[in-house]
Parts: C-alpha cells; sequence; structure tokens
C-alpha cells in the first residue's frame, strides 16, 4: 500500500502521533504535548487531505469529553476555552489549506466502479486486496462485525473513546463523501482509518482472550483471518514490487536492431514518465523514442506497450493498431496487483506474414 509517493504513510503516522498527544495533553493544558499535536496534525494534513478523517474523528471525541465535563458542573466558558485551544491552530492552518489548495483539485485517479463495490472493497481492506466478489462478502462481514463489537465493547465498558472510533470508522467517512459526493472514490483513501480499526481490533481480541475458552478460540481465529487475508498479497508485494518495467526496456533493447528504437502505448502519460526514468540505468544505444497516436502515421512503432492494474487481466495474445498493423504479444511483466502498479503487456511489430488480411 505505501509502495508510492501518495503520502499515505506519513499521514498514518501523524496521525497516530496526534492521536496519542491528545489522549495525553492533559487538563490543565501540556505545553510541549500540545504544540506536537499541533506539529502532528499540521504536518498530516500536509501529507494526505484524508488526514481530515481523523481530525474530525478527534473533535468529536473532545467534544464527547465536552458534554461529560459540563454534566459535572464544570463551567462551559472554561471547557470553550480549552477546545479551541487545541483545536483552534490546526482548524486555521487546514481551512486556509483548503481554500489556497484543495478546493480546486478535482478527484480522480482510476476507473470509475459501482458504489456497492467501493463499499464492499472499502470494508475488505484490512483483510489486504481482495478482488473476489465471494471472498470480500466475508470480509466485509467480518470487519463490520469487528467495528459493531469494538465499539459496543468500549460503550459498555463507559470508554468515551468509543466516540472516536465510531466517528473515525464510520461517521466522518461517510459523512464527507455524502457531502462533497466526488465524481471517483477509491477505497485506498480510506487507508488512513486501518491502523485505528487495528486498535479497536486489538482490544476487542484482548477482551476475548480473557473472557473464557470459546473466546479465545474466536481471536485465534480472527488473527487466523488476517494473516491469511493479508499474506497473498504481501508475499505478491515483496516478489514483484511495483513492476518489472527495467526488465521491459532491457528486453526491448535486447530484441531490437538499430541505433533507434520507436516505442508507443496506450497510455503516453504513464508509460513516458516510467520510459524516463528507467532509462538512465539502460544502454545508450539504442536510442528510445515514444511515438505518441497522432505520430503513428510518420514513424510507426517497433513495440507496442499495454498496461492494466487488474490483478486478473490476461493480455490478448495479437492487437491490431489503426495505421500501424497488428503485434504479437511478446511477454508480461506483472506487478504485485497490490497498492501501485501495472502489469505491462509487451507486444512486438508482426512481420508481414502475420498481418491480418482485410475482409471483402
Amino acid at each position: 500500500m505505501f509502495s508510492e509517493a501518495r503520502g499515505y504513510a506519513p499521514a498514518i503516522f501523524f496521525s497516530l502521533l496526534a492521536f496519542a498527544c491528545l489522549l495525553h495533553v492533559g487538563d490543565p493544558l501540556k505545553t510541549l504535548t500540545l504544540l506536537l499535536f499541533w506539529a502532528a496534525c499540521v504536518l498530516g494534513i500536509l501529507a494526505h487531505a484524508t488526514f481530515v478523517i481523523i481530525f474530525f474523528a478527534m473533535l468529536s471525541y473532545s467534544l464527547t469529553l465536552f458534554s461529560v465535563a459540563h454534566k459535572r458542573g464544570q463551567k462551559l466558558y472554561t471547557q470553550t476555552i480549552r477546545l479551541f485551544f487545541i483545536y483552534g491552530p490546526p482548524a486555521i492552518f487546514m481551512t486556509v489549506l483548503y481554500l489556497w489548495f484543495f478546493s480546486p483539485m478535482m478527484i480522480g485517479g482510476g476507473p470509475e466502479v459501482s458504489k456497492a463495490q467501493n463499499i464492499l472493497q472499502s470494508l475488505s481492506l484490512p483483510f489486504g486486496h481482495i478482488w473476489k466478489p465471494k471472498i470480500a462478502v466475508v470480509a466485509f462481514t467480518v470487519t463490520a462485525l469487528i467495528m459493531v463489537a469494538g465499539c459496543f465493547l468500549l460503550f459498555r465498558q463507559q470508554n468515551r473513546l468509543w466516540s472516536f472510533f465510531v466517528a473515525s470508522l464510520i461517521a466522518i467517512p461517510v459523512l464527507i463523501v455524502g457531502i462533497t459526493r466526488p465524481s471517483y472514490f477509491s477505497p485506498r483513501y480510506l487507508t488512513i482509518c486501518l491502523p485505528f480499526f487495528y486498535l479497536l481490533t486489538a482490544r476487542l481480541l484482548g477482551t476475548l482472550v480473557t473472557s473464557g475458552k470459546w473466546n479465545k478460540w474466536m481471536a485465534i481465529f480472527l488473527v487466523a483471518l488476517f494473516i491469511a487475508g493479508n499474506a497473498q498479497p504481501m508475499v505478491s508485494l515483496l516478489l514483484n514490487g511495483r513492476g518489472h518495467y527495467k526488465a521491459a526496456l532491457e528486453a526491448i533493447i535486447e530484441h531490437s536492431d538499430g541505433d533507434k528504437v520507436v516505442i508507443s502505448g496506450n497510455d503516453y502519460y504513464k508509460m513516458m514518465r516510467l520510459i524516463l526514468f528507467y532509462r538512465r540505468f539502460l544502454p545508450s544505444s539504442p536510442e528510445i523514442q515514444y511515438a505518441k497516436p497522432s505520430e503513428w502515421e510518420q514513424q510507426q512503432p517497433d513495440w507496442f506497450i499495454t498496461f492494466s492494474w487488474r490483478p486478473e487481466k490476461q493480455p490478448l495474445p495479437l492487437i491490431v493498431m489503426p495505421y500501424i498493423g497488428s503485434y504479437a504479444l511478446f511477454g508480461e511483466y506483472r506487478y504485485s496487483g497490490y497498492g501501485s502498479g501495472w502489469h505491462w503487456f509487451l507486444y512486438q511489430k508482426a512481420p508481414p506474414k502475420e498481418q491480418p488480411v482485410p475482409a471483402g
């Protein structure tokens, strides 16, 4: 999940740091802890915009404590000032950042999928990237049951943290999506919630282990499910990483004649970025050139690359492109299917005898 420069990893770190600081900020406020909380909030929102989910969840938790303190007779004015001192500076910074930077942005980055599929994949995240619908339904059900059981356990124990977990795992994500109504939504946007789901799960597992034989076996079963769900994608990530783009380019150079090789593909931006990055690690000859679709009539590509991020994607043995003819599958260069990356399917210009004859 964190093999890419999208900022999820630092955002998660700063969200955990901010949460820890909030739990230890004390009353009266501890200056050093408060400054660290402010810094974690500022750096968290700079790392990734989804940090706002955790920020509002922490605010919900503090408002719950605020209502309890008010019922116990503490002065409303004092508690209001305390809330402002904790959340005011980072909230002002986030507001300015939103107006200046985030508000003009358009959310995108992938193919459109149904809302039901998004929900299914989002609640399957704790068990890894699950693409098979039947398994995803099982993971979705277990995740939902853990969230409900964990929050109910905290509520029954009169632990006010139940409000934080309800807000961070359910209420705030639903509210943000409902208000913003993004044209594209990816389950990875909820990655920042995962550590807090695991914290809630750990609390639930700890209770199960100490509350009877059958509950202990239930805890062991849940741990086994987490391991089984995440083992395959993690092993694949370690073996294949983000992809084998350098190996594909090396194969192109090895099987090309002349001092120039022309490459094209089904996504100019993605291909060009990767070619420019890996070109420095390749021999200086032959020269690699990338032909845009608008240039196909002037210079026909020797090689054509198609890409896909879907783990189950299988390439066609032969593709026919307008103006440039047919290309035969040369090789498959796959990525882990987990987190960032793409499969590269490498096609070589087919000899004239393999060119399809037009009908009629």
